[in-house]
């Protein structure tokens, strides 16, 4: 509405509340702000401050969280093979990985979201541990795609094959199936095939 609206992700408070709006996240206008979010640099980035005995003081660990990105249009479908999906890496300052050992739930702390000075001082001190990282994180992203990719394509050639063979036996005792379906078809595989070879992971 022109004059604004206050909703939250609460069913119960919003209950409680008629002056505010439920939202799931599946609503609309929650999709297109997180796609704007998502799309884009400013905002995706976040500094957290937390206290482990696990860690030395002063230590920097970098989380990295890459999903799947695949530039098909949207009627080609390209999702049926290559669903949503995210890389989480979690690299200490020796590069090690790890993400499978440490749930980001499990450190406390807090984010420097509103100390800009704290954050700035921060990244501008550690910012050649936080290349170095970025860069070692690299070769594990280049290898989580190549093999995204190869798994996508592998399970669209065997559907897409079988749908091929299906239909090229029907036509043989089917007047009915037209031999364009068949060229709409290896053209749709091709079209797939170039599509899901573009996949990349995006930060």
């Amino acid at each position: 509405p022109e004059d604004g609206l206050t909703a939250c992700f609460d069913r119960g408070h919003a209950l409680a509340h008629e002056d505010q709006a439920f939202l799931t996240r599946e609503h609309p206008l929650v999709r297109a702000a997180m796609d704007y979010v998502t799309s884009r640099s400013l905002g995706t980035s976040a500094i957290w401050l937390t206290r482990d005995p696990r860690f030395p003081a002063g230590a920097l660990l970098l989380e990295v969280i890459a999903v799947a990105d695949c530039p098909a249009p949207p009627a080609l479908g390209a999702d049926r093979f290559l669903p949503p999906w995210a890389l989480r890496l979690l690299l200490d300052e020796h590069g090690a990985d790890l993400a499978e050992r440490l749930d980001p739930d499990q450190l406390p702390g807090r984010c420097l979201h509103n100390n800009h000075n704290l954050a700035a001082a921060l990244i501008a001190a550690r910012t050649p541990a936080i290349n170095r990282l970025l860069a070692a994180a690299e070769p594990r992203l280049s290898a989580a795609v190549t093999a995204l990719r190869a798994a996508a394509e592998a399970s669209m050639q065997r559907e897409l094959a079988a749908e091929l063979a299906r239909l090229g036996a029907l036509a043989m005792v089917n007047p009915n199936v037209h031999p364009q379906e068949l060229i709409e078809l290896r053209e749709y595989q091709e079209r797939l095939t170039l599509a899901l070879g573009q996949a990349r992971l995006r930060l």
